[in-house]
């Protein structure tokens, strides 16, 4: 259950299927049963949850900093985020069908937790397809981590979900278990995803949740949310606290790194140099991508589907100050008659839970009344990056540098 950028909302059409952020969950008819999970013998100790129940607050006070965002970009440049949460220092465990088509990931922890560094590149060092589990290492030893039940929950069981939902700030949803030991089937598009002995809960569960903990009241995970119901429905599904540790201890103890899926070279879009490694640049890269292809492309339409123009599309990338700039599309457009080239991604800097830093320099002409362009110029921009909508926006500017080509 990813949460895509604006410009990729998709729809879908469920008739016996309840609707989903990820797809359609199948929970009646004669849909084949999930076969059985294969679990390692292998576990390692997990931190004594408290058996103090607690508030909302205080749950989301002690949980939050073993709690990521999660963010990757696939071979078609599609854009999405999920959540994940540390079981052990060093290895983050998510929901597999958000990150089976990442080339790239980043890992994003809270400025509140211990540590200097708060983004991280991951890597998939192990995944359980019929499960819908899997597990990312980072270069992070200081995080915090989230204690396993000893037990499952029963229904009725008092819960509460934890994650990014369709990639905005952290906030926690409360709930209970109604079902245990559930055998559903999830859609996405031609894909059908059968899973076994799953938990039925209510908490809300957002796109961009699937991955997230689902924790009882004394901060203790019992499930992974895997999938939601539509929008305002109270079933959603989790896979087993139990079942989320045995896996990912197994892959802990002898992580072997998986190589992302090879993509089919495109020449479509503006190529843009990266020459940052930061964890971020993926992301930041898609978002600027989309800006300049929307300005060269200026009145013409280039999203069919949504009917997007591409001032349209450059305009859908700004928030806070550049927005504030351009009050209207028109206002925009008529600043931005321009062709862009040689786009280069200098540098990218953490900032702080919702912002970055990033340099960039490109080349560019105006475009006249009738179609006559200017003397080439260059230009380097320090832009201010806000993930505050859920996906990156050029929220800032600052023209660094004026130059001839």
């Amino acid at each position: 259950m990813r949460v895509r950028a604006r410009t990729l909302a998709v729809a879908a059409l469920c008739a016996a299927w309840s609707l989903t952020a990820a797809g359609c969950v199948r929970v009646g008819g004669k849909e084949p049963t999930p076969p059985p999970i294969d679990l390692p013998t292998l576990a390692t100790a997990s931190p004594t949850p408290d058996s103090t129940p607690r508030s909302d607050d205080e749950l989301l006070a002690q949980s939050k900093n073993a709690i990521v965002r999660i963010e990757s970009v696939d071979c078609d440049q599609a854009y999405a985020t999920a959540t994940g949460f540390f079981l052990q220092p060093g290895f983050v465990v998510t929901a597999y069908h958000v990150v089976r088509d990442a080339q790239t990931l980043a890992i994003r922890t809270l400025s509140t937790r211990t540590g200097i560094e708060h983004v991280f590149t991951g890597d998939i060092v192990g995944h359980n397809k019929r499960a819908d589990v899997a597990l990312i290492q980072v270069a992070d030893d200081d995080a915090d981590v989230l204690p396993t039940a000893d037990a499952e929950p029963t229904v009725n069981t008092d819960v509460v979900s934890i994650g990014y939902p369709k990639g905005l700030p952290i906030g926690l949803e409360t709930g209970r278990i109604t079902g245990v030991d559930q055998d559903i089937v999830v859609t996405e598009g031609e894909d059908r995803r059968p899973l076994k002995a799953v938990l039925r809960f209510t908490a809300a569960a957002d796109a961009g949740t699937s991955g997230g903990p689902l924790i009882d009241r004394t901060g203790a995970v019992v499930g992974l949310v895997d999938s939601a119901g539509a929008r305002g429905s109270q079933v959603h599904y989790a896979v087993s606290g139990k079942t989320v540790k045995a896996l990912a201890d197994g892959w802990a103890a002898s992580p072997e790194v998986q190589q992302p899926p090879d993509c089919e070279s495109s020449s479509s879009g503006q190529k843009i140099t990266v020459k940052s490694s930061h964890p971020d640049g993926p992301g930041i890269t898609n978002a600027l991508r989309a800006y300049v292809d929307g300005i060269n492309a200026g009145e013409q339409l280039v999203d069919e589907k949504h009917q997007l123009s591409g001032y349209e599309l450059a305009y859908a990338q700004l928030s806070g100050d550049r927005l504030a700039a351009y009050s209207t599309l028109a206002e925009f457009s008529d600043s931005h008659r321009q062709r862009i080239s040689n786009v280069v991604l200098q540098s990218v800097a953490y900032v702080d839970d919702t912002s970055d830093t990033a340099r960039v320099s490109y080349d560019y002409v105006t475009i006249g009344a009738y179609g006559s362009e200017s003397a080439c110029r260059k230009r380097s921009m320090e832009y201010t990056m806000s993930i505050d909508t859920g996906v990156w926006t050029f929220a800032d500017q600052t023209v660094s540098k004026r130059a001839g080509c």
